[in-house]
């Protein structure tokens, strides 16, 4: 996904696979995605496929490209990789500490769905309907 606009481009990083199948197929992978800014990498998101799902497990901007739409970039482009994977909903996680994406998400047309300690995290988990 490359817009000419600002010269930034998605493109795929990497994929392995997940659990024991070692042959690799891109329903069961886990999909690197990686956001350059002209020559420089902005940021990054990572998302695979769960269950009904497509879930996002991370996603980063550099502290220097932050603020000019990057996240929303890497978002949105998870979401359209989830239309054509066939699902209908994204969901993803934050820290409670994260207290800027908890007000972010929302504004994406995330709705909260519950709270809950894992992996010695308080996190707080979003869905959205596409």
């Amino acid at each position: 996904m490359f817009d000419g606009r600002s010269g930034s481009q998605v493109c795929q990083h990497s994929a392995e696979t997940r659990g024991s199948n070692s042959k690799l197929d891109y329903k069961y992978a886990v999909n690197h995605h990686i956001l350059e800014d002209r020559t420089q990498i902005a940021g990054f998101i990572v998302f695979y496929p769960h269950e009904d799902h497509l879930h996002i497990e991370n996603v980063a901007v550099l502290p220097k490209f932050q603020g000019n739409g990057y996240g929303t970039k890497l978002i949105e482009f998870a979401e359209h990789e989830a239309k054509n994977l066939g699902f209908s909903k994204v969901e993803l996680y934050t820290n409670e500490k994260m207290t800027e994406n908890i007000v972010y998400y929302p504004t994406r047309g995330y709705e909260e769905i519950g709270r809950w300690q894992e992996d010695g995290f308080n996190r707080i988990y979003f869905r959205k309907i596409l």
